[in-house]
């Protein structure tokens, strides 16, 4: 498992289901359909949303977290680690080195 990778406030997105990071897990579980006691369907159809960081947890290895969705409302269910990706390292674009090299004059 990794360290503690989010901060309360911190923005993440939801996974897709079949992207879940099980190195993340702990002893949580994932079958087929749930992961973490969530439907397969309920975690995708929230992929496409940014979330806040409202509580951090451990449960059975994990870190756990509880999500606030852009109003402030708690978003239903705990959510580990590997069910979440940064929304900050989603968004960062890559180096434009064409560009930084012409206006260093290289």
């Amino acid at each position: 498992m990794n360290e503690q990778k989010f901060q309360k406030g911190d923005a993440v997105t939801i996974r897709p289901f079949d992207e879940v990071d099980m190195a993340d897990m702990g002893r949580l579980q994932k079958s087929a359909g749930v992961c973490y006691g969530i439907d397969r369907e309920y975690i995708n159809e929230r992929t496409d949303r940014f979330y806040r960081v409202a509580k951090h947890m451990k449960d059975n290895g994990a870190h756990v977290y509880k999500l606030e969705n852009e109003l402030g409302l708690m978003v239903p269910y705990c959510w580990a680690q590997g069910m979440l990706y940064s929304a900050n390292e989603e968004s960062t674009p890559e180096p434009d080195t064409d560009g930084l090299f012409g206006l260093l004059g290289i």
